[in-house]
């Protein structure tokens, strides 16, 4: 028995990321596209190399190191991105993605560019690159 929110559920009623036996996922394909908690797996996390997942407010890893893109970052809503799934990937693995329709705070026009991920070790940042 495991103790999950306010009961006791048997360990057997749990939806862990694969069912056993079967080689699939939670989300119902074959290979390792969920993490073991079920949650779409985007790529590798830049400090600790461990899975990085996404949710519904943010894009994270589930180690110590704290690692995570927002949704709803203040950066992105004032240029008004959307940060997706795509782009959150291209983010990990090459550490830019291309946006078009960026929107300028000062002229109102829209433009594009490639935003490109900052880390610290301590926070993750964006800033925007013109060059081709």
């Amino acid at each position: 028995m495991r103790r999950v929110g306010r009961g006791r559920v048997p360990r057997r009623h749990l939806r862990y990321g694969r069912s056993a036996g079967s080689g699939r996922c939670a989300c119902g394909r074959r290979g390792r596209c969920c993490s073991p908690s079920g949650r779409p797996v985007v790529g590798k996390c830049p400090r600790c190399g461990a899975e990085v997942t996404e949710s519904k407010t943010a894009i994270s890893a589930r180690r110590s190191c704290k690692f995570g893109l927002w949704r709803d970052n203040r950066f992105l809503a004032a240029k008004k991105i959307s940060l997706t799934k795509k782009m959150a990937s291209s983010l990990l693995t090459q550490g830019r993605a291309y946006a078009s329709g960026i929107y300028s705070e000062k002229t109102g026009k829209t433009y594009d560019a490639f935003i490109v991920l900052e880390d610290d070790g301590a926070r993750s940042s964006y800033k925007l690159d013109f060059t081709k």
